[in-house]
């Protein structure tokens, strides 16, 4: 169930921007409005913070600390059918190898390969632009002809790059009527990306990764990804300001 899990992990990802475009949609004409905006995501982290304490120990943690019985019913209560022994021998087997390999080796060479492989889906995921259409869409939809903060950010829902380049260069053709064309290239944009590389990036770094590894090899990754993130999202306003709206 791994990549239905890892697919649920992107679709909440993208009704949480929903819901965020919603709450700046609710603090925009307020006083301080900003700060309401940024205030309110202590909400979602409260209750994140209460549901963590409610979570159960893994199997794997389980059997790490010799409470095999309880890691037996973890699985039988995920999977009635299941072979729980197996599932305890390999967990065993694996936990044996990992404190083989530690005592020899932190980190062998044939091991680099998944993480770099890792490394680049997590570089084409954001390279994609993804993250600058998300935190820069009013800014886009203003230099598309929405006027006002709040048309700008009604229209905030998402595009193709290049249909949205190509709109800015034919503004002249097409006139006021191009803005709509920017906010349906972008409701594009994001509906192909949300069944595309945003949950595809990261179940196939879920799956390549080797178990022993996998709680590193993954944290690697995802530090990659918000690092580049945040490469993307800074040089953003650098290009807006150097080559101008029209590209």
């Amino acid at each position: 169930v791994r990549g239905m899990l890892v697919s649920l992990y992107q679709l909440a990802i993208t009704a949480g921007i929903l819901f965020s475009y919603l709450i700046n949609r609710i603090f925009a004409l307020s006083e301080y409005n900003w700060r309401w905006m940024l205030g309110s995501g202590l909400i979602p982290a409260l209750i994140l913070l209460v549901g963590i304490s409610f979570l159960g120990d893994t199997p794997r943690w389980l059997i790490s600390k010799k409470r095999e019985k309880e890691a037996r019913e973890i699985f039988r209560k995920i999977e009635p059918e299941t072979d729980a022994d197996k599932h305890v021998k390999e967990i065993k087997a694996t936990l044996s190898t990992s404190v083989q390999s530690a005592s020899r080796s932190s980190f062998a060479r044939w091991m680099l390969m998944p993480v770099i492989v890792g490394i680049g889906m997590m570089f084409m995921q954001i390279c994609t632009g993804i993250n600058t259409i998300i935190y820069y869409t009013a800014t886009i939809f203003q230099a598309a002809g929405f006027t006002d903060t709040l048309g700008a950010l009604y229209a905030t829902i998402t595009a193709s790059l290049f249909v949205l380049g190509g709109s800015f260069w034919l503004t002249d053709y097409l006139g006021d009527s191009l803005k709509w064309v920017a906010v349906g290239s972008i409701v594009i944009y994001i509906a192909c990306f949300a069944f595309s590389l945003g949950p595809i990036g990261w179940i196939i770094i879920s799956e390549i990764m080797p178990l022993k590894i996998r709680g590193l090899a993954m944290s690697i990754c995802t530090m990659a990804n918000f690092g580049f993130n945040f490469l993307v999202a800074l040089t953003f306003p650098v290009l807006l300001e150097h080559i101008g709206e029209d590209y």
